[in-house]
């Protein structure tokens, strides 16, 4: 007797024998990437690969459009310590694009500055600001009336990053530094 509900694979017929890994990941793939043109969905995936890794720290590539036909451009979003460098090799970038794909698929540029996190920039550490004297004695006060010793020592701790945390933005503030 055969049933007529769907399985989990999203057919209605019973799956059998193994299926391969593509079945899976591309329909996964497609809900994670929305519904984007395949060439900018394509380019996403392999950016890196595609633009080299000078061009892929701090950039993400946002769309394609076609303003007219056989001209298409690319929205790219960078990050804005990397503006002025995209900017002034965006002929080699699009070059690129253009070999990666095999045709001249992009004509222009477009760049929108934004913040871009890169894994690289996710793991450099701030510089180490100690909890000033006074505002150490300060925060002890204010938890000293707190009765349980465990809440007592994570509000410290807590009042302590707090502390650093704003020391550290005066710091980078005064050195013309951005904070993260």
């Amino acid at each position: 007797m055969k049933s007529n509900r769907k399985s989990r694979l999203g057919s209605s017929k019973r799956a059998q024998g193994t299926r391969s890994l593509g079945t899976f990941a591309a329909p996964l793939a497609k809900k994670a990437l929305g519904g984007r043109p395949l060439a900018l969905r394509e380019l996403i995936l392999s950016w890196q690969t595609a633009v080299g890794p000078e061009f892929s720290v701090g950039t993400r590539p946002q769309s394609i459009s076609r303003a007219r036909a056989g001209e298409a451009c690319l929205t790219l979003a960078v990050d804005p310590r990397h503006a002025l460098a995209v900017q002034s090799d965006s002929q080699r970038l699009i070059e690129r694009v253009n070999t990666y794909f095999g045709y001249r698929m992009i004509n222009r540029l477009k760049i929108v500055q934004r913040t871009i996190i890169d894994d690289d920039d996710a793991e450099t550490p701030l510089p180490e600001v100690p909890v000033d004297e006074r505002d150490r004695k300060a925060i002890n006060a204010r938890v000293a009336k707190i009765s349980d010793e465990r809440a007592r020592a994570i509000l410290q701790e807590m009042g302590e990053l707090i502390s650093a945390r704003r020391r550290r933005r005066l710091s980078l503030q005064k050195n013309d530094i951005a904070p993260n």
